[in-house]
């Protein structure tokens, strides 16, 4: 995806590497329809984190939230989202099939499963629609 101009912020390098990479996750975070991985979780120094890859969304999925013009087009990084941290309780996720919802509490639920079994285990985002 190529990066906006007017963007001033560049994607997390690390997360980058990480969801480029064969590295196992501890979870996998799915599309509603479950078609596409949208996101990853990675144990870390410092706890387990969820990758979710760059997108664009268009004023479509946004409009009627505070601060969003029609027309807009929002851009988000390529990052990793600290699962311990209480400040959002959802993330949002993108793949072909539309916009979707990641639970912060669900994705947590899952790494506990997976450290108590070992494997790893999927999580279903939500339709923000």
């Amino acid at each position: 995806m190529k990066h906006p101009d007017w963007c001033d912020r560049a994607d997390d390098p690390q997360a980058v590497m990480l969801w480029r990479s064969a590295r196992p996750a501890m979870v996998e975070v799915w599309c509603g329809p479950r078609r596409h991985r949208i996101a990853k979780v990675y144990s870390l120094p410092g706890g387990p984190k969820l990758c979710v890859p760059g997108f664009r969304i268009r004023d479509q999925q946004l409009y009627g939230t505070a601060g969003v013009a029609r027309d807009s087009e929002a851009h988000f990084h390529t990052w990793l989202h600290d699962l311990t941290s209480s400040r959002d309780l959802h993330i949002i996720g993108r793949c072909s099939c539309g916009t979707f919802l990641i639970e912060r509490e669900r994705v947590r639920q899952a790494v506990s499963r997976s450290t108590a079994i070992g494997q790893t285990c999927p999580v279903y985002a939500s339709w923000t629609d």
